[in-house]
Parts: C-alpha cells; structure tokens; sequence
C-alpha cells in the first residue's frame, strides 16, 4: 500500500509539473525553453522542500520554516498559474474553430444580402419596365408597347443576366455555408458535456453560463492536481 500510495502521488505530481509547465509556456510564449527549464526547476524545488519540510519540521527553525512554507505556497500558485493557462489554451484552441467558422458565416451572409439586394434591385426594374409597356396597352397602343419592349430587349437581358448570375452566386456561398454550419454542430457535440453540466448547474445554457461552467471545472482540476499531491 505504501508502495502505491508513492506511486499515485508521484503521478499525481509528474502530471501537474507537466501541465503546468506546458500552460507556463503557453502563458509566456515568446521564451518556451527558458520557461520550461524554469518550471521544470521550480516543480523539483516545491517537492524537495515540501518533503523536506515534512520530515524537518520539528526541528527546523521557526524563521526557515516560515520562509520555506511561503515558498512552497508561492510555487503551488505558480503551478496553479501553468495550469490554468494550460487548461485555458486547450478551451480556448477548442472554440477557435468555431469562432473563425462563425465570422467565416457572417461574412458569407454579408456576401448573400449583397446578391439578394442585386436580384431584388433588378427584378424592380424589370417591374418597372413591364409597367411602362402596361401602360400603352392600357392606352389601346399596342405596337407602340411591342416597340417599346423591343426597345427594352438588351436591358432586360443584361438585367435578367445578373439575376441569373447572383442566384448562381447564392446558391454556391448557401451550400458554402450549410457546410460551416455543419461544423460548427460538429464542434457544439464536442462541448456538449459541458452544456449538460452547465444546465445541470444554472439552469441555461448560454455562452456566458458555458464560460462560467468551464472555469468552475478549471478550478477543481488545478485545485485537484497541484494540492491534492500533497495529502500523501
């Protein structure tokens, strides 16, 4: 038993140096091998101190003891630190797909209400143009109309093309953007456990509750893995 005991703390320890580590380097990523010597460093310090503070404790001094315990506190929030950035960068590499999709699928609803306004501009003119041919008709001058309309037959192709060509264009950007869409429920089934946890909570599901979930779970996990070492 004392034999797993060492093994499962030691475990415990390796995997919160690492991450910790790894969120220091994310956190600071402009020097990635001075921080990860640092840390690396730093972690062996907080274990040799606290073990040594744990077998010394009686008869160290009352000044080193107190010196040396603020430095094991201060080392479990830097650890702490890593952790968290390192737990924030995973969430955070996770919604950045879905945060580029989604601006990608704003810019492409941009790009339809353009054509949309195109298509419905002309099919105004044409409106127009077949109301101005009405009304000679409605005059009795009929072949008047027949040459007005003949008059008309270049705009109303050109007009009558570009319709053509926005719905073309449409049609592409909707099935563009059916596809984003889709990755984007892609990515919300990933999250989904931390929406149930979230409704499970506060009722809702908002992206404000998500967040609020999220950090709750950041807290419990640093708090397990850079404390809970420390109980054995």
């Amino acid at each position: 038993m004392a034999i797993f005991t060492l093994v499962v703390a030691l475990s415990i320890s390796i995997v919160a140096a690492g991450y910790s580590i790894i969120g220091l380097m994310a956190i600071f990523a402009s020097a990635p091998i001075a921080i990860a010597t640092m840390g690396i460093v730093l972690e062996v310090g907080k274990l040799v101190t606290a073990s040594w503070l744990y077998n010394n404790w009686k008869r160290a001094p009352l000044f080193l003891k107190s010196y040396l315990t603020i430095a094991v506190v201060v080392l479990m929030l830097i650890t702490s630190m890593g952790i968290f950035g390192f737990l924030s960068k995973a969430h955070i590499d996770q919604n950045a797909p879905s945060m580029n999709t989604s601006a990608r699928i704003d810019s492409l609803n941009v790009q339809i209400d353009r054509e949309q306004k195109v298509i419905s501009r002309n099919n105004k003119i044409l409106d127009q143009l077949d109301k101005s041919i009405e009304s000679y008709i409605d005059l009795n001058y009929i072949s008047r109309g027949l040459d007005k309309r003949e008059e008309q037959t270049e705009e109303r192709a050109r007009l009558q093309s570009e319709i053509n060509e926005s719905g073309s264009r449409v049609a592409e950007i909707e099935t563009e953007r059916f596809e984003l869409e889709q990755t984007i429920r892609d990515i919300e089934l990933e999250v989904g456990p931390i929406r149930y946890i979230a409704e499970l909570v506060y009722g809702e599901s908002t992206e404000e509750v998500l967040e609020s979930a999220v950090r709750v779970l950041y807290f419990f996990l640093y708090l397990c893995l850079t404390h809970w070492q420390y109980c054995y």
